[in-house]
């Protein structure tokens, strides 16, 4: 399948914290807080269907995330999937 780059979920400034000790500051947009535990079809319905599928890890690039526990922005998300639901979330430049 070829990924949708308008899906909403791509279109939308997120941010991410490395350290969940770290404040959660406007958490309605912390990717890594909000799509962990949920199950694939969320991520799907939301970011459509991933730039690179590794079996368990579906990777998205392109998307504009703003790294609030070390500064910078990243640009690709991995959500690696146990039984059909998130269980890490990592992001890098």
């Amino acid at each position: 399948m070829i990924p949708n780059p308008d899906s909403e979920g791509r279109k939308k400034p997120w941010t991410y914290s490395m350290d969940n000790r770290i404040a959660a500051r406007n958490i309605r947009n912390r990717i890594d807080l909000i799509y962990l535990g949920k199950q694939y079809t969320k991520v799907y319905e939301d970011f459509g269907w991933p730039n690179e599928d590794l079996g368990a890890d579906w990777v998205y690039s392109g998307m504009n995330i703003k790294n609030i526990s070390a500064g910078g922005y990243l640009s690709k998300i991995t959500f690696r999937y146990r039984n059909g639901t998130v269980i890490k979330i990592t992001a890098e430049p």
